[in-house]
């Protein structure tokens, strides 16, 4: 039997599934073509929309935002995230394990279409990122002849009827796929564990916790798990084993980030940093706040209490004719062969003033420039450290053997992009 990475298999299935639509958030560690370019909540409306017509549809999120119920679908929708929803309103699968992806993929689809939802499947790191012995099955490549009528969008659902598609949705997985959960312990992204294979909103469920008193899960799946107790109309108390919690480990940024170029930079401490470009690692790094383009250019007509700083794709701004005011400034980041309206820096690392500007690379198609050399004389173990946390960065590391007198800074000149961060944050002038 060959092996075969799993990321490189599911890719040529899903494709092989022949989906109209594919769209791929921002940044969304899955390597497979988007056709769909807006942003999270309308590619979500977007893609909800298409199957109400018949198209079969597939969208990958870092994050599932509230999804809409208000009209049945007549072609599949299959909503896929790296990351546990905050509660359930649709058919859910639970992909844990790399041996099983193709069945989860498929009984999704099929549920989609039997119950004329959306169904979210959520996949863990284990199942994307592995080995398995296992050939690719024959994707289903059955398709509803996309239909439109002036009263298609008109059409709302019978709440009677969905709860009776869902219950026979739910008893058909049973005939297929019983489980019930035994131990108590209930964990998404530790294989060993025990977690629900799929979740059906419907009280009929309950039936897969039924010999359980207490839940005992991590701080991560706690929310979730409650909202699915409360869903299901169980008393089951679900508490979090602090124990069982793993290490945290510091967020590491893209090589080139072009986040870290702005921010080791500029100092950006009396402004508001608005963004369109979605990166939960940036997030948690940086005080940047979510907007959308047209959402922006609507808070721009009000007062706010700071000044804005903007940070945006070039393909986003370019339809808009918009000029900075006051203490407001534009960073354009060019994700296209384009001129913008703003000057260019083409060595963002000698950005030294807070101004309207393009960068020449956007997330996905950073530059490389020369490599960093490091003078190893110059450096402390302290300034090493310093220098690695404002970075974020994986090409820069640190180690100490029994024979170092201190710690030696290297640089994987493989990841490196020579954007220059480290040398911006190098306190002790080591790098260069």
């Amino acid at each position: 039997m060959v092996i075969n990475n799993s990321t490189e298999l599911l890719v040529e299935y899903i494709n092989g599934l022949l989906f109209s639509l594919v769209y791929v958030e921002e940044n969304f560690p899955f390597p497979i073509e988007s056709n769909v370019t807006l942003r999270k909540q309308e590619a979500l409306d977007y893609l909800i929309n298409a199957s109400v017509v018949g198209n079969k549809s597939i969208g990958f999120f870092h994050k599932l935002p509230q999804i809409p119920l208000d009209k049945p679908l007549r072609g599949g929708c299959l909503l896929v995230s790296a990351s546990l929803p905050d509660g359930i309103s649709v058919p859910t699968f639970f992909c844990r394990k790399p041996d099983n992806v193709f069945d989860i993929f498929a009984k999704a689809l099929k549920t989609s279409l039997d119950t004329n939802m959306p169904v979210q499947i959520i996949i863990s790191p284990n199942a994307l990122n592995s080995y398995i012995m296992q050939s690719m099955p024959i994707p289903n490549q059955d398709r509803v002849s996309p239909y439109i009528s002036p009263a298609t969008f008109d059409i709302k659902w019978d709440f009677k009827l969905m709860q009776q598609k869902l219950t026979a949705a739910y008893e058909n997985l049973t005939q297929s796929t019983p489980f019930v959960l035994s131990s108590g312990r209930v964990v998404f992204e530790q294989a060993q564990e025990e977690f629900p294979q799929y979740i059906i909103p419907v009280v009929e469920q309950a039936k897969s916790f039924s010999n359980l008193k207490e839940i005992h899960t991590t701080h991560t799946d706690l929310r979730f798990l409650q909202e699915v107790m409360h869903r299901l109309r169980l008393d089951i108390a679900v508490t979090a084993d602090i124990e069982a919690e793993e290490p945290q480990t510091k967020t590491v940024l893209c090589p080139g980030c072009p986040f870290v170029t702005i921010f080791s930079n500029l100092d950006l401490s009396g402004h508001m940093v608005l963004t369109t470009i979605t990166c939960p690692a940036v997030e948690k790094v940086y005080p940047v706040h979510a907007v959308t383009s047209v959402g922006y250019m609507g808070a721009m007509h009000r007062k706010l209490n700071k000044p804005t700083v903007f940070i945006t794709n070039l393909s986003e701004i370019k339809p808009f004719n918009i000029k900075p005011h006051g203490n407001d400034y534009y960073i354009v980041l060019a994700d296209i062969d384009e001129k913008g309206q703003f000057p260019l820096v083409n060595a963002p690392y000698k950005l030294k003033t807070l101004k309207s500007c393009t960068l020449p690379y956007s997330c996905n198609n950073i530059k490389r420039y020369s490599k960093i050399k490091v003078n190893t004389k110059s450096l402390t173990d302290e300034s090493i450290l310093k220098c690695i946390e404002k970075t974020r960065c994986p090409a820069i590391y640190s180690s100490k053997t029994a024979l170092d007198a201190h710690r030696v800074l290297k640089i994987n000149t493989a990841l490196c992009t020579g954007c220059k961060s480290c040398v911006v944050n190098c306190e002790t002038k080591a790098l260069s």
